[in-house]
């Protein structure tokens, strides 16, 4: 299903406000992450924004402090067999995040799956267009509209 979403509607601020959200979990992740001698991390992949799986160093990191975490290339994480590797943890863990659920509610959808988010295109001047999944039980606010597919893809073909 496709719907279009005007910035300036009650349903556009409420997106507005989690992208917003979401731009600062990103940047006090970026924070973090270069002060821990990096410039590259891998995201949480079961938050919609934040959150860090892993930090990517281009040489391995000290050993006593890092352990390599598994299926990345470069990633690492703190070992949490030292104090500070659990005050890096603790750290990590208390970075802003913000998950799908809170990104799926801001359009009204309360899908009770926690590996499920919207898709989210917010390049287009003066909508957002929001694709959910088929088969959910979803009925949009009144300032959601849904669309066809091809008018879709003609408001938002650069995010594609």
């Amino acid at each position: 299903m496709y719907f279009k979403v005007k910035k300036d509607s009650k349903t556009g601020r409420a997106l507005r406000d989690v992208i917003e959200r979401g731009v600062n979990c990103r940047k006090v992740a970026f924070e973090f992450v270069e002060a821990v001698g990096s410039t590259k991390y891998y995201p949480e992949p079961l938050e919609a924004y934040g959150g860090i799986s892993a930090i990517w160093f281009d040489t391995p990191p000290d050993s006593k402090l890092w352990k390599k975490v598994h299926n990345t290339e470069k990633g690492y994480y703190p070992k949490q067999n030292s104090k500070a590797g659990r005050i890096l943890h603790d750290e990590i863990n208390q970075l802003p995040v913000i998950d799908r659920s809170e990104v799926n509610k801001a359009v009204g959808l309360n899908a009770n799956d926690v590996f499920y988010c919207i898709g989210l295109h917010t390049k287009h001047k003066e909508y957002y267009g929001v694709e959910i999944k088929d088969g959910l039980d979803y009925i949009p606010p009144s300032d959601v509209t849904e669309i066809t597919y091809t008018k879709y893809n003609r408001l938002f073909p650069s995010d594609k």
